[in-house]
């Protein structure tokens, strides 16, 4: 649901530049406005309409009622269901959003909601880990419960992916365990902002990240720019940067933009783990610029696997032949 309201929001024409993970500036044309961004998991009935927590607020959810969207609309709020009327209330007047049409089996699955990263997590960091982690450390590492840590350990023995080792628990196949992975992996969710330049796109990346570090976003890049810096196998041709904060790029000199036609995506994710999981922090080297941030191996191949472009998947099992030689997989 994160991802995909804001892309409707761009297909309306309305750019969505992220401000951190609770508000979001709104383009259209020369005007714009921040909104607080209010997000449910559940259904909002007329009765669970409250007043906006400010001016302008964005409420994001599965479901909306005809009744429960004008009783909505009469308290001054924007919305974007997955389901129901939407529309954003910008600079004293209403614009109704338009959805594209789409396929009814892939209405079933944006609607059928996104399984939790707690197992991703999990295996990101016994492939980080070398020699095997005790439940103790993955708590620490991967930044979950104690409760899910044990879940996630048990789904995972059941696939053969993992086993107790004399040092805690270990990967059973590097191979196996990465394809399962990326298989299986939801998506980073979050909300992503798309931009366009004309400088070459290591540039661009290189120009975001100085942007955003310098405003303690924590930037990592990943796509094309990271694998081109350790597997080179195509010239990038898209610039995907994460960070926790997000930032109107216009100061890196880059201008927002429909994501077909985008040359930089900047997410600001759901899954905390896209960052490298691991005891040291991870740079890279831009050659000719300067050292950035990358995020996690795993991260990097799932862009990739999911680029556009008649040789991603060649990049992607580039990436992979040397994340299968790498110990460990940070």
């Amino acid at each position: 649901m994160c991802g995909m309201w804001s892309a409707l929001l761009e297909e309306n024409g309305i750019a969505v530049v992220p401000v951190d993970g609770a508000q979001v500036t709104l383009r259209r044309g020369s005007q714009r406005a921040t909104y607080t961004v209010v997000t449910t998991s559940s259904r909002v009935h007329p009765s669970d309409v409250t007043e906006p927590p400010a001016g302008n607020a964005l409420l994001i959810l599965p479901a909306l009622s005809e009744a429960a969207a004008q009783r909505a609309r009469s308290r001054g709020w924007s919305a974007i269901p997955d389901d129901g009327p939407a529309w954003v209330l910008f600079h004293g007047r209403e614009i109704k959003l338009k959805r594209p049409e789409l396929a009814t089996g892939s209405q079933q699955q944006s609607r059928r909601g996104r399984p939790g990263w707690g197992i991703f997590s999990v295996l990101r960091a016994l492939l980080a880990l070398e020699g095997g982690a005790r439940q103790s450390e993955l708590v620490e590492f991967a930044n979950v419960s104690q409760p899910r840590i044990s879940q996630a350990l048990s789904e995972l023995a059941t696939l053969d992916l993992v086993e107790r080792v004399p040092a805690g628990w270990t990967v059973t196949d590097k191979a196996k365990a990465i394809k399962w992975w990326v298989d299986h992996y939801p998506g980073p969710g979050g909300l992503a902002s798309h931009w366009y330049g004309l400088d070459p796109i290591v540039e661009q990346a290189f120009r975001v990240h100085e942007l955003l570090e310098a405003k303690r976003s924590r930037p990592a890049v990943s796509g094309d720019v990271a694998a081109d810096l350790v597997a080179p196998w195509r010239t990038p041709a898209h610039a995907l940067v994460y960070a926790e904060k997000g930032a109107d790029l216009a100061a890196a000199g880059l201008t927002p933009a429909a994501a077909q036609d985008a040359t930089l995506t900047l997410v600001l994710p759901g899954d905390r783990a896209v960052w490298p999981i691991g005891r040291t922090p991870w740079t890279v080297g831009l050659t000719g610029y300067g050292n950035v941030a990358r995020v996690g191996a795993l991260q990097v191949l799932y862009d990739l696997s999911h680029a556009s472009g008649p040789d991603a998947g060649d990049a992607a099992h580039a990436w992979l032949d040397w994340m299968l030689l790498t110990d460990p997989v940070v």
